[in-house]
């Protein structure tokens, strides 16, 4: 191939923390652990992505005097058990809670340590009698990291066609002219930070497209990217055959196109982003999303995002719910392995796969040029990306063109014991494991000859061509990243 497809955004793969945890005072969640930061700095670059529901509830308060000013939205308070944590769609019954100074730092010296450039979503449903949004207390925040030089992105509002069902429903118009406003404030006081959103959801609903057609309308030009959220399934009534079934992850070709459109018509020149994405919603699925079986949603979305040019995936969540990439323990699970592969064998450019976006493949195939900044590889070297969905049958990849006749470094990714259920994954038969709290294993392919290049059934990996030479690769192309 001549041309790569497009390129995507260095930190494509990124994580979200649900700023549940800060009002749930970081619960479980131990940012100086060393372990945590071993793990955490596996996957740079990457974006850190500070939101959720409860962020339309924080109020910032770096003195005594600042505390919880605006009006709750709900004055009922519900006890969280874990399960709660990283919630996306929590209870209707929220009320406002105090970020601190002291969180705040918290989170960048962790990004810092980790290589994470945070996004953080401030709190849109502070509203002026008038209706629109009361900024001053958001925009402390924004100062604080202004003044600290911590050199924060920013997101306002989560799901905005949501907060209706807490009493405050915020417009599409209104809520453009709400990011208008933090733009103009961002450039005219110097406080900078790029300015991404609106963190829309399901968006194959006709109401929801609409509503982010006329937010583009009025803020396109205020944002740097589009950003919407994406899930296949309710985590309180799926199965485990929803995780490779075709239908469930041919959804996101369709809702990913859907973006495109509304994007190139209503805010041309935009990237869409996934700016909060995984398995299922209402917190995951009980020993399904953070269990091997969870890899095949995980993986299939990270191949068809980039192939549909979204720039950024960020997974929902580095740590909380049962979709965490960390367990409660803080240890890896399946999904986190999967991400760092991801990140050390996946170069940015997008190469072109035949027939990468039918519906109903039972194979599923994507390419890009490997990642020679993690890796011995030489530019020219391709990754292909490798799921089996097949329940019975074993598939042999067949290389044509310029990858005919060359042989493949193989990192296949299978559950212990046959078991999708698995919380340990290996890779080519080994488990994978930390050597120490310090130390993530080295992740040593198996070559495997030209005409041997196969994936069990119900199984994945990816497979590196290293004298694949392709031009695609080698040649500088003039691509906007």
């Amino acid at each position: 191939t001549d041309k790569p497809l497009h390129s995507v955004d260095r930190r494509f793969l990124s994580v979200a923390i649900d700023v549940h945890l800060i009002r749930n005072k970081w619960h479980y969640f131990d940012t100086s652990s060393v372990r945590v930061q071993t793990l955490a700095r596996g996957l740079s670059p990457a974006i850190l992505r500070i939101g959720g529901t409860d962020g339309d509830f924080a109020i910032f308060q770096e003195t005594d005097e600042n505390a919880l000013h605006g009006d709750p939205l709900s004055t009922n308070r519900k006890p969280l058990a874990f399960d709660d944590l990283g919630l996306e769609h929590p209870s209707k019954f929220r009320s406002n809670f105090n970020i601190t100074p002291a969180d705040v730092d918290k989170l960048r010296d962790f990004a810092v340590r980790a290589g994470f450039d945070v996004y953080f979503g401030l709190n849109v449903a502070l509203r002026s009698k008038d209706g629109t949004w009361n900024y001053t207390n958001p925009i402390e925040l924004v100062k604080y990291a202004t003044r600290k030089a911590y050199n924060f992105s920013w997101e306002l509002g989560n799901e905005p066609m949501d907060l209706a069902k807490f009493g405050h429903p915020v417009d599409a118009f209104e809520l453009g002219k709400s990011f208008q406003t933090l733009r103009e404030i961002l450039d005219h006081s110097r406080l900078g930070g790029n300015l991404v959103g609106p963190d829309i959801t399901s968006i194959s609903k006709r109401k929801k497209t609409d509503y982010l057609s006329g937010f583009l309308d009025v803020a396109g030009h205020a944002i740097q990217a589009v950003t919407w959220h994406q899930y296949y399934m309710n985590g309180k009534n799926c199965s485990i055959e929803d995780f490779y079934n075709p239908d469930v992850l041919d959804a996101m070709i369709r809702e990913a196109s859907i973006l495109n459109d509304i994007v190139s018509q209503h805010a041309p020149g935009k990237r869409g982003w996934m700016g909060e994405t995984s398995s299922a919603y209402g917190g995951g699925a009980t020993n399904m999303s953070d269990r091997y079986v969870a890899g095949f949603t995980w993986l299939d979305k990270l191949g068809i995002a980039a192939m549909l040019q979204q720039d950024v995936v960020i997974r929902q969540t580095f740590f909380g719910g049962r979709y965490g990439l960390l367990t409660l323990d803080l240890l890896p699970t399946p999904d986190y392995w999967l991400s760092l592969l991801y990140k050390r064998l996946v170069g940015q450019r997008v190469l072109d796969v035949q027939d990468a976006q039918k519906e109903g493949r039972m194979t599923r195939v994507y390419a890009h040029c490997t990642n020679t900044q993690n890796t011995n590889y030489n530019a020219g070297a391709v990754t292909i990306i490798a799921l089996n969905i097949n329940t019975e049958t074993a598939v042999t990849l067949r290389m044509t063109g310029f990858l005919q006749g060359l042989d493949a470094d193989q990192f296949l990714l299978t559950p212990t014991n046959g078991d999708l259920q698995s919380s340990d994954v290996e890779l080519n038969g080994e488990v994978l494991k930390l050597v120490d709290d310090h130390t993530l294993p080295s992740l040593s392919p198996r070559r495997v000859a030209h005409d041997n290049i196969v994936v069990p059934p119900l199984s994945f990996g990816f497979f590196v061509v290293p004298m694949a030479t392709a031009h695609a690769c080698t040649q500088s192309h003039d691509m906007t990243s």
